[in-house]
């Protein structure tokens, strides 16, 4: 079933491929897959396409028997291109695709594999701390990532104390480095910057960058230009070395008072997309606010950040003084999803999206304020949870937004207004078209308009939400929340809910509520799918650079217990890993009690090491029974596996 209307669509084609295997019946072009580590983005011209005509696409595992229903794919009539993404994936894994046009005989079936999280490693370059930039002029290959990381058991601290433009600058064109677990700090205008374009495939992870830039707009803790296939993950960032200016103040480098200006903690200009930036934490304190969080620039809306197949989920972000995330461009099967955001003007901007599908799924959105001038609360002014819109030739992308949930937080001491948004969706940029909305809480902090929309376009198609406040110019050929609930009070959550939980309190209007839609939420408990971002029943969302730490897994195949091990021998320890990127400590345990450590900095990619019976880097081997081996992440401590030999 087709749960979203027909709306008229405008749009231009933006086509990047990848490699995959494709099998075709009928009249059809090949489709083309970019992968994630969760997602799949899809991009096809069939012949015979059409604003009437649906794309059902349906997935499975590589070898799994019965299919699964993903959600149809959206058409761009201006380009006869149907697109869209198939989310919540396993990484590493391969997945079969077909698609089908609706009541003709073309179909096309793809396979595609999503990016694993082991990276493997040719080599690991050990980094200790300097007052002097580190420069990466050396790449690695698919086979083999170049690692710059502190010794096993150190730390590293690059503090260029106000002398050098960056802590680590990576030549044009770098590739397949990774960059782990530096504290990075004295940057006079990034923490890391990319030096030229060209650079692609380099991971950022288990950093902590703090007190960069000289007040200039775009400086950023993480800087690029004209890259591609960056991650960045499980970073802190936060305290720039300056204040960004509110909306209603003058920046510190004597700008005139206006629009925002000051320090960024990601942005990217130009480049191919494809970045994932997952899992980091983005904060600060009252005097020195961000201007964006995560943004990018380009001349042109096709080549500006996020572009195109790009995932941003599972952070934290706070303390901006206007976007957090600003997605403002081509957006083509770009996905944003399980953010916690609080203490902005604007959650996420989207003015424009000009090709689309761009996917907001699953965020959820506190604190909001528009100026620092005053005091009193009630005077902040706020924001909101989306910027929509543009003119109707620059906004003419498809935006879904699926299951978030819109905060009131209480006012503070002596104010009586709550501190959430003004408008949960707003034409801050414009007419606003495209847009479909399902199974969100929407909320105003004066119970005025949740969506506010002054062309009154009827391109757009809201329902099946939960909203506190009215609806601007309603379209009457076209009514939106048919289907949703007006409350007159904010929503209940359940007193039993956890830090940055949002469960809806049993017996609320949301609990099993919602529409199923396919791919998105179909793993739901109970009659239906729960409105708002989290579902009563399944493990909550979980944000910042611990988020989802225990979906690693790591299970030793030999020895699995039994096995009898001669000293000297040469013997091999191997295992399967998910989830793991960095390295492993191999001990050998007596009962309870560390005798020594076999090894350190070992790839989880590997699988394998050979270790020679009695031989460690430290400690001192009994031999006997009762043996354990113990494998640990070097980063984090976690033991991920412990078991006999």
């Amino acid at each position: 079933m087709n749960i979203f209307k027909n709306v008229r669509s405008i749009g231009l084609f933006f086509l990047i491929c990848m490699g995959f295997c494709v099998a075709l019946l009928g009249q059809s072009q090949n489709p083309a897959v970019t992968s994630t580590f969760h997602c799949l983005g899809i991009r096809w011209a069939p012949t015979g396409g059409g604003v009437a005509v649906h794309c059902q696409t349906q997935y499975r595992l590589w070898g799994a028997p019965a299919w699964k229903d993903g959600m149809e794919l959206w058409y761009d009539a201006d380009t006869a291109e149907y697109r869209g993404s198939i989310v919540n994936l396993t990484p590493g894994a391969s997945y079969e695709i077909r698609l089908t046009l609706t009541g003709t005989s073309t179909e096309a079936v793809v396979t595609a594999t999503t990016w694993s999280d082991v990276f493997p490693i040719a080599q690991t370059i050990p980094v200790t701390s300097s007052n002097q930039k580190l420069v990466i002029n050396q790449s690695g290959s698919a086979l083999g990532y170049i690692v710059y990381s502190p010794a096993p058991g150190s730390e590293c601290t690059i503090d260029v104390a106000n002398a050098q433009s960056s802590c680590v600058e990576l030549a044009a064109g770098v590739h397949h480095v990774i960059i782990r677990g530096l504290n990075l700090l004295g940057a006079t205008d990034h923490g890391i910057e990319f030096l030229g374009s060209g650079s692609h495939d380099v991971v950022i992870e288990g950093c902590d960058i703090s007190n960069w830039g000289h007040g200039a707009k775009y400086e950023g803790a993480v800087y690029g230009n004209g890259v591609e296939r960056i991650v960045v993950q499980r970073n802190r960032i936060h305290h720039p070395r300056f204040d960004a200016n509110s909306w209603q103040e003058p920046p510190e480098s004597g700008q005139p008072s206006g629009h925002p200006y000051g320090p960024i903690g990601v942005h990217f200009e130009y480049g191919g997309g494809n970045f994932v930036i997952r899992y980091n934490e983005f904060y600060s304190d009252s005097d020195h606010y961000f201007f964006d969080i995560i943004q990018g620039m380009a001349d042109s809306l096709e080549e500006q950040f996020p572009v195109r197949d790009t995932d941003i989920y599972g952070n934290y972000l706070a303390n901006c003084w206007d976007d957090a995330i600003q997605a403002e461009g081509g957006n083509v099967n770009v996905r944003i999803w399980g953010n916690f955001i609080e203490h902005f003007f604007v959650a996420i901007a989207a003015a424009p999206c000009s090709k689309g599908p761009l996917y907001i799924w699953r965020n959820v959105c506190g604190y909001s304020r528009y100026s620092a001038r005053y005091t009193n609360s009630d005077e902040y002014g706020r924001g909101e949870l989306l910027k929509a819109g543009w003119d109707r030739f620059a906004a003419r992308g498809r935006v879904f937004l699926f299951h978030n949930t819109v905060l009131q937080p209480p006012p503070s001491g002596g104010q009586t207004l709550p501190m959430g948004v003004g408008v949960s969706i707003k034409d801050g940029g414009g007419p606003i078209y495209e847009h479909v909305t399902r199974n969100n809480i929407f909320t105003s902090n004066k119970r005025s308009w949740v969506f506010k929309d002054s062309s009154n376009s009827c391109s757009n198609d809201l329902d099946y939400d939960i909203y506190h406040g009215s609806l601007f110019n309603d379209c009457a050929s076209n009514p939106h929340e048919s289907h949703g609930v007006i409350i007159s009070s904010f929503p209940a959550y359940d007193p039993a809910n956890g830090f940055r939980q949002y469960y809806l309190a049993l017996g609320s209007p949301g609990i099993d509520a919602g529409i199923v839609i396919p791919n998105f939420n179909d793993n739901y408990v109970g009659l239906a799918p729960d409105i708002g971002a989290f579902e009563t029943g399944l493990p909550p969302l979980e944000f910042g650079i611990h988020a989802y730490e225990s979906s690693q897994s790591l299970v030793v195949t030999s020895p699995n217990g039994g096995e009898q091990w001669r000293r000297g021998e040469i013997r091999q320890i191997t295992w399967n890993a998910s989830g793991i990127s960095e390295p492993l400590i191999i001990e050998i345990l007596q009962g309870e009690t560390v005798s020594g450590t076999v090894a350190t900095d070992v790839s989880a990619a590997t699988g394998s090491y050979n270790w020679t019976v009695g031989r460690l880097e430290s400690g001192n081997f009994v031999s006997g029974a009762n043996l354990k081996i113990r494998i640990t992440c070097l980063a984090t401590g976690q033991v991920v596996w412990e078991g006999s030999i």
